[in-house]
């Protein structure tokens, strides 16, 4: 076939390494539910429950003796952290010949392209934490299947995680929402009071100034409703602010307002899972140790790379325990390989389940 002196002669202009589908999920927790945080060693902790008394004080005539009371006792709980471990090898024999991405020269042992793997390889942990994080706060539950891959119901799970919210805290509330906020009439101002007292007099965890974690469709249920256009017209900065962009702001009702409907993860057959519901909202205190935390447990990291040491001293001494995500690499001599090793200990707890409400709105 002919050829143009362009095509003998020339070459192309190649630009930096173009990303066709961006790295990571989206991430729309909000982070005070990673800072809060706790370690523990190993993959294990245990953890001491009151439950705190609401009676009062009984009355007595004035110099009798007094009336003896039972105090509440104590309880334990044992929790187990998640751990996910991968191996990922670099076969470096055939990245030798690899050119730079922006220019024809040749990668040096093929770094380039070491680095853009290795990136990718921890995006996944990274991944793993978030999807975690966001199924305890859409679902009250996580769920894995035979091969470790998280899934966003129950159907085909092995192992679930589940925080033990009660049935009233879930779904219509023990009734709560009696009607759907789909409908006009509905008084969604009356239900997200009656939620607050409730919350009151079943934990005392306050929501005022809690989150409010929706889905897609609340923001319109809102704009739709009368009760709700009632409270926001009488409130100038929110209503503004709900013009301007479709988002519910800050401080209605007392509360945080987050859409979570663009959280989602590719599953095991690359396929979009998304985590809330359209009709989902999921009320929970402010952020606080007493109720929620991030557990990270520890694992043995090796930092040196022999296979005989002159004693099992020596051998110990060759880890070190690291908290949360951790990650190592050690070569294979023939074929020439470097083995990058990722790993996480971690668990989103969810302490006191009964403070947290996931509701449909919609029934």
């Amino acid at each position: 076939m002919a050829k143009t002196i362009q095509q003998v002669l020339g070459y192309v202009y190649l630009t930096s390494l173009v990303e066709e589908i961006k790295t990571g999920i989206p991430n729309m927790v909000p982070d005070e539910f990673y800072s809060t945080k706790d370690q523990c060693v190993a993959d294990a902790v245990r953890h001491v429950r009151v439950a705190g008394t609401r009676q009062t004080a009984r009355q007595s005539l004035y110099g009798a003796p007094p009336r003896r009371v039972a105090m509440k006792g104590l309880s334990e709980q044992d929790i187990k952290l998640l751990h996910f471990f991968e191996e990922l090898p670099l076969p470096l024999r055939e990245f030798l010949s690899l050119r730079d991405y922006d220019n024809y020269n040749v990668q040096q042992l093929g770094m380039q392209e070491v680095t853009r793997q290795a990136l990718q390889f921890k995006t996944r942990f990274d991944n793993g934490r978030i999807g975690a994080m966001t199924s305890v706060l859409a679902n009250g539950k996580i769920w894995y299947d035979v091969d470790g891959n998280l899934l966003p119901s129950s159907s085909s799970a092995v192992l679930t995680i589940d925080f033990g919210i009660p049935a009233n805290n879930l779904n219509q509330l023990n009734s709560i929402i009696g009607a759907s906020w789909a409908t006009a009439s509905t008084n969604i101002v009356t239900d997200i009071i009656e939620i607050k007292d409730v919350a009151l007099s079943t934990t005392g965890y306050s929501l005022e100034g809690g989150y409010a974690l929706h889905g897609k469709l609340i923001s319109q249920y809102f704009s739709l409703n009368t009760s709700m256009k009632e409270f926001l017209y009488r409130n100038p900065a929110y209503n503004q602010k709900f013009i301007d962009t479709g988002e519910i702001p800050d401080g209605v009702m007392g509360l945080r307002w987050r859409r979570m409907s663009g959280s989602f993860y590719n599953d095991s057959t690359d396929t979009k899972q998304t985590f809330f519901g359209d009709d989902t909202i999921t009320f929970c205190p402010p952020v606080d140790r007493s109720w929620w935390t991030f557990m990270e447990g520890s694992y043995p990291v090796p930092t040196t790379y022999s296979q005989i040491m002159a004693s099992v001293e020596a051998a110990a001494a060759s880890f070190d325990f690291k908290y949360g995500m951790f990650s190592y690499a050690y070569p294979i001599p023939a074929p020439p390989t470097a083995c990058l090793v990722y790993g996480d200990t971690m668990l989103p707890w969810l302490k006191v389940p009964e403070a947290v409400f996931i509701a449909d709105v919609t029934p």
